[in-house]
């Protein structure tokens, strides 16, 4: 129980720095990265996926944002978002095998294959 709330202690804590950093730079993109990990995190996951969206557009071809988004589009059953988000990391880095991996898997997922 001691340990359970150490963790929800450190969580809120890390909640009320976050929100303190999007409150003085509303748009201060590692805040917002971080509140879309927080709401994945925190099972919000469609709340998630706008603000990674948002973020994906004021950072058009940033490959840290456009990864949890297409694996949050696969969680949400979204296999053709997630394919296309994807494909586009896999032309801008062709040699990772990860986003090829992943881009893989979405279109299995969404039957393109």
């Amino acid at each position: 129980e001691e340990a359970i709330a150490r963790q929800l202690e450190a969580k809120q804590a890390a909640d009320k720095a976050l929100q303190e950093s999007l409150r003085r730079k509303a748009d201060y993109l590692p805040a917002l990265y971080a509140q879309a990990a927080w709401l994945a995190e925190q099972g919000n996951t469609a709340q998630a996926i706008t603000s990674l969206e948002a973020l994906a557009a004021a950072a058009p071809g940033s490959l840290d944002i456009l990864l949890p988004l297409a694996l949050l589009y696969r969680q949400t059953n979204e296999p053709l978002k997630a394919a296309t988000v994807l494909q586009a990391l896999v032309e801008q880095a062709p040699s990772n095998l990860e986003y090829q991996w992943q881009w893989s898997l979405a279109l299995v997922q969404a039957k393109h294959w």
